[in-house]
């Protein structure tokens, strides 16, 4: 079970399950920005994300495969790792 750790208003850390994240994370606390995937988030494995001009490592919320180019959601942060959740849309191209 990937487990991910955050801080509360307090400064007290908090441990929190990528299930129990999916099952009810409040929205006030997801980040509003859209992100894309750029190599496929493998299940146990994850991937990489293309995030406020920056590429991050992700894993699926659900632990899921998600394939590049796919839209995510991108949630909780620990480190240079994201925990993202699938929109199920892919970016438009960009024009080289």
């Amino acid at each position: 079970m990937t487990l991910f750790t955050s801080t509360t208003n307090s400064g007290i850390p908090t441990n929190h399950s990528a299930q129990s994240l999916a099952d009810g994370w409040p929205s006030s606390t997801m980040v509003s920005h859209a992100a894309y995937i750029t190599c496929d988030v493998l299940p146990g494995k994850g991937g990489r994300l293309h995030y406020l001009s920056t590429e991050w490592g992700a894993y699926a919320v659900d632990n899921s495969f998600i394939a590049a180019g796919t839209l995510v959601k991108p949630i909780l942060r620990q480190g240079n790792t994201w925990l993202v959740a699938a929109l199920n849309q892919t970016p438009p191209q960009q024009v080289a």
